[in-house]
């Protein structure tokens, strides 16, 4: 079995973990940040109502 952590490892929300094993793999836990990409606090009502592709 394989973990990869593909990110969160330095902050709260947001991470996505990557479990294999043989020929499956699962991803848990892949939540929001809490904050944007200038270290921002995060605004949900900035992305409220938006479709996955939008986001």
């Amino acid at each position: 079995m394989r973990l990869t952590i593909h990110r969160g490892t330095h902050e709260i929300g947001g991470t996505c973990i990557e479990l294999q094993a043989k020929n499956s793999k699962i991803l848990l836990d892949f939540g929001l940040p809490l904050v944007d990409q200038n270290r921002e606090p995060f605004d949900s009502d900035k992305i409220r109502n938006k479709s996955k592709e939008q986001l």
